[in-house]
């Protein structure tokens, strides 16, 4: 066996993960990139902007950014965008988004050349991949001007079937909500719901946004603002491996309690966001009934009575008698 294709796989393998002839600046994690050309290597967040943003770019720009996380999904979203709009249904100032271990250049759009925006609108770009590139063009030969460009976001991808929204009863036994789920409980005890991501390694970078029938509760939730708390209505905690935030709304809140209540999960880059709703099997209050006269030799009577403000009785209820802390009968 010869030396060149003993090493061949071991080259192969390298180029899976990294883009090695590119032109540029290799960024490490934390770091940022004020050029035109930069490789994002182990960055599980940033930001890649046009010369310049967010003033006008330079005519003559041509520009190449990769982002990579080893094996790591990587996913892109843009947050302004300025660009000439089309001539022709043709892009002149474009950007291009390729992926796959090396990125794949245009410098002719055609009106239905894939991954490729210009104008003013913010494109809803939906791309997941271990590699991504965006490539910018500004020919000199078009006398545009007075565009800011454009700013688009990356960070690792967060599965969906990885996060989720619970609902906890008083014994901890969690009902997931998902599709919009509809489930029924009782106001007697405090409201607890869990929105989770378990993908370990975006956890710094991820944060939690509670809804209730559309107005959020509290503040984001994030690395820098764990928890929350509103006295006598809810709170918002942060379990300590930030996998997990727990909203508790109290039974004493003044507001109401039953509706639709929304998780959203995101980072720079991606959005996910889970709904359910909760409504209310019945309310009621209890009282006992009865000749409070104690004669020994005569039979004591008492009944318990319970009158429902909201709804009937369902399977779940149930009444238990106990004397002196013992149980009688239920």
């Amino acid at each position: 066996m010869s030396l060149i294709s003993y090493f061949t796989p071991i080259l192969v393998v390298l180029s899976l993960w990294f883009t090695l002839d590119l032109p540029g600046k290799i960024t490490s994690e934390g770091s940022d990139c004020e050029g035109c050309h930069c490789m994002f290597f182990f960055n599980i967040s940033g930001a890649i902007k046009s010369p310049n943003y967010p003033q006008p770019y330079p005519r003559e720009s041509s520009c190449l950014w990769s982002v990579s996380f080893g094996p790591q999904l990587m996913t892109i979203r843009a947050v302004d965008f300025d660009l000439p709009p089309p001539i022709n249904a043709t892009c002149r100032d474009f950007v291009h988004i390729s992926t796959g271990v090396e990125p794949y250049n245009i410098f002719m759009p055609t009106p239905n050349s894939p991954n490729t925006y210009c104008g003013s609108t913010i494109p809803n770009i939906n791309i997941q991949d271990r590699n991504i590139h965006i490539q910018f063009e500004a020919p000199p030969k078009f006398n545009f001007s007075g565009y800011r460009g454009f700013q688009i976001n990356f960070a690792i991808y967060i599965y969906p079937n990885f996060t989720s929204l619970a609902y906890l009863d008083q014994l901890g036994n969690q009902t997931v909500l998902t599709n919009n789920k509809v489930i029924r409980i009782s106001r007697r005890n405090n409201l607890r719901l869990t929105c989770s991501s378990t993908q370990n390694i975006t956890q710094n970078i991820t944060s939690f946004a509670w809804y209730f029938n559309t107005a959020q509760l509290g503040p984001t939730i994030n690395l820098n603002r764990p928890n929350h708390s509103s006295p006598g209505e809810f709170s918002i905690t942060t379990d300590s491996d930030r996998k997990s935030v727990e909203l508790n709304v109290f039974t004493t809140t003044k507001s109401n309690f039953f509706g639709d209540y929304q998780c959203v999960i995101s980072t720079s880059a991606q959005t996910i966001s889970h709904q359910g709703r909760l409504l209310p099997i019945s309310d009621y209050q209890v009282e006992i009934v009865g000749d409070y006269t104690i004669i020994e030799g005569f039979t004591l009577s008492l009944q318990c009575r319970a009158t429902y403000t909201f709804g009937g009785p369902s399977s779940s209820e149930s009444f238990t008698w106990y004397r002196s802390g013992s149980l009688i009968s239920s």
